[in-house]
């Protein structure tokens, strides 16, 4: 087999947006016959067109090899294995990766790094590293791409005249050299820049022209078009209309799992509505600093979050709701609780962190084992275990919770009368982080013996001594007098 010029019509099939064609390509290659000069090549053709496990594989043996005589990973192989680590959701082990890898030998490490802070909403932190790839690339195409992410970053952080600017050179290199699928992008993202702008009439043009240009092609950026295209009869008049398209959006959204546009039709639907209950929701399901930072400086000023949310099913029921507290593993009413701070208590708070984006398996497995590394061969079957446990115990307690997963993406669905209390900060539990909750929950400011400690978190008293120890040394809590009147207080 020709392997250069396979690779060579792969290329050529990606830039033009035949996606299809070249997973159906993909998908009948041997890649344990590919040579090593081309898997890079393969991996990188796989990872663009959304068979990031399928890079993974094809790299797999060659950044992770053990044998001390193979020869080892290039800056390029790693960066690739990140960005695709990244694109299966581990995205702590590729920003790991990406962090220790030298920029000046290859300069795509730079674009890799702007989009592990893309997924987190964080584009402020991308700007300069995509400045710099700019600078130093001298392939036009990946330049163009490094100018379409950089006006995308300068909008979202609203420099919308910068942007405005850089999408003229983007769109006359995209017109000149024929880039179609970036093209579209740039008109879609001069569409935005014009709203920023507050000129509706040019938006207008813009997303009028975006439609034309990508009328034969079906792809997010033409989803992206109709999205916008219905903000903008909003930011005109709120009409009944108008917020009718806007939920058929959201429901398209669902069908093609884009979940990121589902949270944003949300978040603006509650604006332009002056809905607070759904912002709050919108809110308290974005574990995105970044995001939850733009949602507060964009608010009414005259809305209030509370400091925890109670996230329950749509269906209404008759009876009181039973409430399970997230932060500490445990039912309000009922001797139903998980092992506070393992695995199946920190599964549960990851799936229940973002109410829109289910999360992936290489998400679940970067949270939830930092310290190791993903193996595409063997690292899914830990999670796979993980969940079983976590349905036998949902199953063994009767809670009308459904765990559900779909290509690889996990969820729960609540039903019936649960509720979870989600705290404004969710972060993974550690057992002593969980008792810490409890201490502050039922005890606030007031004076506590170990005694009170101890029949409250249920602690033998070297259990108790040792936890009362790691809180003090954390701050936490600090302890008085001696003796009999020995007694703690909450920090």
């Amino acid at each position: 087999m020709d392997y250069s010029q396979l690779m060579s019509q792969l290329e050529t099939l990606s830039r033009v947006g035949e996606g299809i064609k070249v997973r159906k390509v993909l998908s009948e290659l041997n890649i344990s016959r590919i040579p090593r000069p081309y898997k890079l090549g393969f991996a990188n053709i796989a990872r663009r067109n959304h068979q990031a496990f399928l890079a993974l594989r094809i790299l797999n043996t060659t950044v992770l090899a053990r044998n001390p005589l193979s020869e080892p990973p290039t800056t390029e192989e790693i960066a690739e294995y990140s960005v695709s680590l990244l694109n299966i959701g581990a995205t702590r082990e590729a920003k790991n990766l990406l962090r220790d890898l030298n920029d000046q030998e290859f300069n795509q490490v730079l674009l890799y790094r702007s989009f592990v802070a893309f997924t987190e909403w964080n584009y402020a932190e991308a700007v300069p590293w995509l400045k710099k790839f700019i600078r130093q690339e001298r392939d036009e195409y990946q330049k163009v791409i490094g100018q379409v992410n950089l006006a995308a970053a300068l909008n979202f952080t609203g420099d919308f005249n910068r942007s405005q600017r850089l999408l003229k050179i983007i769109l006359s290199s995209t017109e000149k050299h024929g880039y179609h699928l970036l093209r579209g992008n740039a008109l879609e993202l001069s569409a935005l820049a014009a709203i920023g702008l507050k000129d509706y009439g040019l938006a207008k043009e813009y997303l009028s022209f975006a439609a034309n240009h990508l009328k034969n092609v079906r792809n997010l950026t033409d989803f992206y078009v109709k999205k916008w295209g219905v903000i903008l009869s909003l930011y005109k008049r709120v009409s009944n209309q108008s917020l009718e398209e806007l939920s058929r959006l959201k429901r398209e959204a669902l069908v093609l799992r884009n979940w990121e546009s589902c949270r944003e039709l949300d978040y603006f639907k509650s604006l332009f509505t002056k809905d607070q209950t759904l912002f709050t929701h919108v809110f308290f399901g974005t574990p995105y600093p970044a995001y939850r930072k733009k949602m507060l400086e964009e608010k009414w000023t005259n809305w209030c979050l509370p400091t925890e949310y109670i996230y329950k099913s749509e269906v209404v029921v008759e009876e009181e709701r039973e409430v399970f507290d997230l932060a500490i593993g445990q039912c309000d009413s009922k001797e139903i609780f998980l092992e506070p701070g393992q695995l199946m208590h920190n599964c549960l708070i990851l799936l229940v962190s973002d109410f829109y984006r289910p999360r992936a398996l290489g998400s679940l497995f970067s949270e939830l084992f930092p310290d190791e590394v993903f193996n595409p061969n063997s690292s899914p079957d830990r999670i796979y275990q993980l969940i079983r446990r976590l349905r036998v115990w949902i199953k063994k307690n009767r809670l009308p919770i459904s765990l559900l997963e779909s290509q690889g993406f996990y969820s729960i669905e609540l039903k019936g009368n649960l509720a979870l209390r989600v705290p404004e900060e969710i972060k993974l539990a550690s057992k002593e982080s969980v008792l810490m909750e409890k201490l502050v929950s039922h005890f606030g400011k007031k004076a506590f013996t170990a005694a009170d400690a101890s029949r409250l978190l249920n602690l033998s008293r070297t259990s108790l001594q040792r936890f009362l120890t790691w809180a003090q040394l954390r701050k936490c809590i600090e302890k008085q007098g001696s003796g009999p009147k020995l007694y703690y207080k909450i920090l």
